[in-house]
């Protein structure tokens, strides 16, 4: 269980998208410059166009991790959930949560379902 917070996303999203599509070095091929390995060749982004996940790994590079808003985020990669918590139980977006690890996807809970959950134990 850790305490996750939309500010920590942002400022960790170069590295998320780095550990999940990376490396991504260049390398010359038949005279030209074209992006390393990595999974797949490109994504579609925010406004619809197919980039290279290297081309948005750039991009998120130049962001201001302390004041970049989850819609920066998405201008870049158009995933709207990469930034963003949202609340597994309420549906609600919320700032800060705690994430529990699962097996096949994690939780967040925010602290009014947190205090409802620790109310509900209180009386049994």
């Amino acid at each position: 269980m850790i305490k996750v917070t939309q500010r920590g996303l942002i400022k960790n999203i170069v590295n998320f998208w780095s550990s999940h599509y990376g490396p991504f070095p260049r390398i010359k091929k038949n005279s030209s410059w074209e992006d390393g390995f990595y999974f797949g060749k490109n994504h579609k982004g925010a406004d619809g166009v197919n980039r290279s996940k290297i081309d948005m790994w750039e991009d998120l590079q130049k962001l201001n991790l302390e004041t970049a808003l989850p819609e920066d985020v998405e201008s870049i990669v158009g995933k709207g959930n990469l930034a963003r918590i949202f609340c597994n139980e309420c549906h609600k977006e919320v700032q800060e949560a705690i994430m529990l690890q699962a097996d096949e996807s994690d939780i967040h809970l925010c602290s009014e379902c947190l205090l409802t959950a620790s109310k509900m134990l209180n009386k049994l």
